[in-house]
């Protein structure tokens, strides 16, 4: 997938400290400067455990995605009103950041896809959640693609905002597991992205 007058697109999960500086400004423009969402989606402490996917273009990042474990978080259950893990591990899909141009493209369901593959545990039951600002309603159809489903509505230290999770309910088998990498890396190279380590 490449756009007029630029480079390849590649989807990498980011590490370094430069990663982190590219996705702390791509979430600046989008999230403050163009939705005048808190400073806090761009400085919010990240857990080092955390998962950072990003779209880049040569050295210029376009998209993101970031996944955080939740599965020992009471805060994040009380605040969003989360159902109990049932003793399987859940993940916050959080702070999806697309820059304008990229937008009418299959970017952000290649960062959904690659972050459910990230997740995928084979040994125990699994919901993922996600959180959506007032400002970004219109997205929830994204979501509700990729099984997202509203959960309830609540205030954080951002403001209003959809609570919305996706429930896999029963583990995950090995099979099913090593059928699904295949299938997105197959997705990846269809539409001609590099999905490079």
């Amino acid at each position: 997938m490449a756009r007029d007058g630029e480079g390849q697109l590649a989807v990498r999960f980011g590490t370094g400290v430069a990663d982190v500086a590219a996705l702390h400004d791509l979430r600046r423009r989008v999230f403050v400067e163009e939705f005048g969402l808190s400073e806090r989606m761009v400085t919010t402490p990240t857990d080092p455990d955390d998962a950072h996917v990003i779209a880049w273009v040569g050295e210029r990042a376009v998209g993101c995605l970031t996944l955080c474990e939740t599965t020992a978080d009471p805060g994040a259950q009380r605040t969003y009103h989360l159902p109990a893990d049932g003793g399987g591990r859940s993940f916050r899909f959080t702070k999806l950041a697309i820059v304008p141009e990229w937008r009418r493209t299959r970017l952000a369901a290649l960062l959904m896809v690659a972050g459910q593959c990230w997740v995928i545990d084979p040994a125990a039951p699994l919901f993922t959640w996600l959180v959506v600002y007032e400002c970004q309603y219109r997205h929830i159809p994204l979501y509700a693609k990729f099984g997202f489903q509203l959960h309830g509505e609540t205030t954080d230290a951002i403001g209003p905002c959809r609570v919305l999770i996706r429930a896999d309910c029963v583990p995950i088998t090995r099979h099913l597991l090593d059928t699904l990498r295949p299938l997105a890396e197959a997705l990846f190279n269809r539409f001609g992205v590099e999905a490079a380590s």
